[in-house]
């Protein structure tokens, strides 16, 4: 309460430096998408880039329309929704498109599901009361992670990738491997209560 404006400043330093990150991190990818674009129109198929042109309309009309127009560009606190931050996300999303192949996307695949299948089967140990730790809970379980909202993230992104990469796979192991860690990450995710994830 006697220094405001350094608590203040120390509560928005984070959010502040992970944009920063994603804003240098995109700026450094959009320089290989320049360098690289006849490449990246060979590989983008007519919906894809139809979406991305309803997705890029949707975000500046949205951030048009909303006042303030800081807060609508920036985000709130330089986090949330903001139109740059959206931006940043797009130029990272045709990066992957353009630098991943299949065996990065299964060495990735791979090691995601490993994570959450620790992830969680702690969270498996919350929703049973077996947890040896007793936490203080924010409304619903935190699987490793410390918060049921930055749980409910995990755990959804998680259960839509699998899914993704499970109707995406032809082999039987592959699929029930991917479905498995779907229903275990939809199990947890709904036990976190973290409504923004599960929506």
């Amino acid at each position: 309460t006697r220094y405001p404006l350094v608590t203040g400043v120390q509560t928005c330093a984070l959010p502040i430096s992970k944009f920063i990150i994603l804003f240098i991190g995109s700026a450094y990818f959009l320089v290989d998408l320049i360098i690289n674009r006849k490449v990246l129109n060979q590989i983008l198929s007519k919906n894809l880039r139809l979406f991305m042109f309803i997705f890029g309309i949707s975000m500046i009309l949205s951030g048009y329309l909303t006042n303030p127009k800081y807060i609508a560009f920036f985000g709130d606190n330089f986090r949330k929704n903001g139109l740059l931050t959206y931006a940043c996300f797009l130029i990272i999303f045709l990066f992957m498109i353009l630098k991943f192949n299949d065996g990065q996307i299964d060495s990735f695949s791979t090691s995601l599901f490993v994570i959450n299948i620790i992830n969680s089967g702690y969270g498996l140990l919350q929703i049973f009361n077996l947890d040896p730790i007793n936490w203080t809970k924010s409304g619903g379980i935190i699987g490793t992670l410390g918060n049921s909202n930055f749980a409910g993230v995990v755990y959804a992104f998680t259960a839509i990738y699998s899914l993704g990469y499970a109707l995406a796979k032809n082999k039987l192991k592959i699929q029930i491997f991917s479905f498995l860690n779907f229903f275990i990450a939809l199990a947890c995710l709904v036990k976190t209560n973290a409504r923004q994830s599960i929506i």
